[in-house]
């Protein structure tokens, strides 16, 4: 299965993952300062920008499952985002709501966000995963590979299927 699609795009898909690393453990340290400076470190390249809220996409997607143990509900998805919305401080200019709503957004197919879009999307996405790991370093090391290979097979490769 390693060869059965286009893994061109690693360069970009390792430069991504740094940055999302290195801003997903500055906000698990609350070190404001440190997330600013993390999240300036992302892509300003079309492409590279649509990558990175693809990887926040699916990284929330698989937390909130694992959290669920299901697919959640839209109250699962309300009560996760108010049990860690307080811990947020490094997007302490984020609504709550903003949260609930990007997790809806997650498991919503209707096109209607209602959550933070694009950067912001990222932003919220980052301050929201790091309160939702327990070990954000282990936890990132052991989602890596699935990510990497969810990316790489549905949106890296010619003729690749959209989600």
């Amino acid at each position: 299965m390693a060869d059965a699609y286009d893994r061109t795009n690693t360069a970009m898909v390792d430069a991504i993952w740094s940055s999302i690393h290195d801003s997903m453990l500055a906000a698990a340290s609350k070190d404001v300062e440190r997330f600013r400076a993390a999240v300036l470190t992302f892509s300003d390249d079309p492409d590279e920008k649509e990558a990175t809220v693809r990887y926040v996409y699916y990284l929330l997607w698989r937390r909130l499952i694992g959290i669920a143990k299901r697919k959640p509900t839209p109250e699962d998805l309300e009560r996760i985002a108010q049990d860690i919305y307080p811990r947020t401080a490094v997007a302490s200019t984020i609504e709550q709501s903003s949260f609930a709503g990007m997790f809806r957004d997650v498991f919503r197919n209707d096109g209607a966000p209602e959550g933070p879009r694009g950067a912001g999307f990222v932003i919220c996405g980052i301050a929201a995963l790091a309160e939702m790991l327990d070990d954000p370093e282990s936890n990132l090391a052991e989602m890596r590979p699935y990510v990497d290979d969810w990316y790489l097979r549905k949106h890296a490769s010619p003729g690749a299927a959209s989600s």
